[in-house]
């Protein structure tokens, strides 16, 4: 736990941020520690899942997502131990971030502090898995943008009210159970919207 230098992930045992066995060199992160997460080239292809169960409590000064690989956030934040409202890491995004789109993690998405902030980078996606929960995400501008939508109601909202929801790339829906609805504004799309099965979408 006191390990301050760079870790770069391996996933070669599980999937755990927390297991010090999937990091190298062996150490497990803390708020001092940066983090690079890689693409994988060879098998075991076990990319760290914050999950959906008990807080794994994740910790990193800072994390770079390289171009190919990919950091599922569950439902948590990853936290570098700042004073409450300042307390998420810094993580630049190059691959997929995957997320259920809970509140705290539309904060930080909308956070523009330096230390706290995400960085999208120009090829980046971020990925929402809702499951069936409802959710208000961030209006972005997203780079690429994947909502799985589970049967989830949706709402892009900035402060209180309905607004446009921006993607400068591709936007993907997928409907992985019942019908779901997506409310905002508006949506502008730099490329392609790739809508699977039935998605309401709604304007304000």
């Amino acid at each position: 736990d006191d390990y301050t230098g760079l870790l770069v992930w391996k996933g070669t045992h599980s999937s755990n941020w927390n297991d010090w066995q999937n990091w190298s060199p062996y150490a497990k992160p803390n708020e001092q520690t940066e983090v690079t997460i890689p693409r994988l080239t060879s098998s075991p292809f076990n990319y760290p899942n914050l999950g959906t169960g008990a807080d794994p409590n994740a910790k990193a000064k800072s994390v770079t997502v390289t171009d190919g690989a990919e950091l599922d956030l569950g439902e948590y934040l990853i936290k570098d131990g700042g004073s409450a409202g300042a307390e998420t890491s810094l993580i630049t995004n190059n691959g997929t971030l995957k997320m259920t789109g809970r509140p705290g993690q539309k904060k930080w998405l909308e956070d523009t502090d330096n230390n706290d902030k995400i960085i999208h980078g120009s090829n980046s996606t971020i990925q929402y898995n809702f499951g069936g929960t409802s959710a208000v995400v961030w209006a972005g501008p997203y780079n690429n943008l994947i909502m799985r939508t589970g049967g989830a109601n949706i709402e892009v909202k900035s402060g209180s009210g309905l607004t446009e929801l921006n993607v400068t790339k591709n936007f993907t829906i997928h409907k992985d159970s019942v019908n779901s609805e997506i409310k905002t504004a508006s949506v502008s799309v730099g490329k392609y919207m790739y809508i699977n099965n039935a998605v309401t979408l709604t304007g304000g």
